[in-house]
This record gives structure tokens, C-alpha cells and sequence, in this order.
């Protein structure tokens, strides 16, 4: 399987490019355990999307699912602006893996709208809240 050699020792880190808003074919379970893999042996995984505007979010069940696995959102990035941040981040020896898996979601030299990100995290703080305040409400 191509997926499992190009995600194994020495590897440090992959850029995907995914479907829209960072889809993946939700029945390829080898694909995903080989992706949790690499995520838990320290192997920093990106998520970007094919679409020419616009940014990798959970929205749907398979990019959700990219996210739980640990799989990094690369927000508003091309592939190839994740790839050079990436190779420069896993270089970094003073950073630790938190660090440099925190600083890829965080904008270095413009490459991402932090304006757009801070929409997002607000969206999804809005729609915890909207789910909470309906568990109050009983079906009649």
C-alpha cells in the first residue's frame, strides 16, 4: 500500500491534499489507520484542500474524522505553501512536537488568514453552544 510507505519511519511529516473542504473517501479504513498511526509514532500530518479559495475544516463526517486522528487543518494554505512551512517547522530542534504541531495552524509569515481561522473557531463555539442551550427542550 503506497499510503502505509509513504507514511512511515524516517518520515516526520505529510501534507495531504484532500477533496473541498478536506474530505477523504470515509470507507477507506486502512487509510485512516495508517494516518492515526504515523500521528501517534510523533509524524505531522497536514490537511489541505484542492479548492482554490476557501479552507479545510470539520464540517463533514470525514474531514471530522481527519481531525480526531490528530491530522492537522491547513486552513487556508496551498499544498505547496504547507510543504515549505513543514519542512521549515520540522527543523526547528528548539521547538518540541506540541510546538511545532501548534505553529503550523499559526500564521509565520502571512501564509494563513488568522482572521479566517478565528471565524471558524468562533462557528464552532457558537453551534457547542446552540447544542447545549436545545438539551434543555424535551421532545413533546
Amino acid at each position: 500500500m503506497k499510503v502505509k510507505a509513504a507514511l512511515q519511519e524516517p518520515v516526520k511529516g505529510v501534507v495531504i491534499k484532500s477533496y473541498g473542504s478536506g474530505n477523504m473517501p470515509s470507507n477507506r479504513e486502512d487509510i485512516m489507520d495508517e494516518i492515526k498511526n504515523a500521528v501517534k509514532r510523533g509524524c505531522i500530518v497536514v490537511n489541505t484542500s484542492q479548492c482554490i479559495k476557501g479552507h479545510v475544516h470539520t464540517n463533514y463526517e470525514t474531514g471530522k474524522i481527519l481531525h480526531d486522528a490528530g491530522v492537522i487543518f491547513g486552513a487556508d494554505m496551498t499544498t505547496e505553501t504547507a510543504f515549505v512551512k513543514l519542512s521549515y517547522i520540522l527543523e526547528r530542534d528548539d521547538w518540541d512536537l506540541e510546538t511545532k504541531k501548534k505553529m503550523m495552524t499559526k500564521s509565520l509569515k502571512g501564509e494563513v488568514d488568522e482572521r479566517e481561522e478565528e471565524e471558524k473557531e468562533k462557528e464552532i463555539e457558537n453551534e457547542k453552544s446552540e447544542k447545549e442551550l436545545m438539551k434543555q427542550y424535551k421532545p413533546i
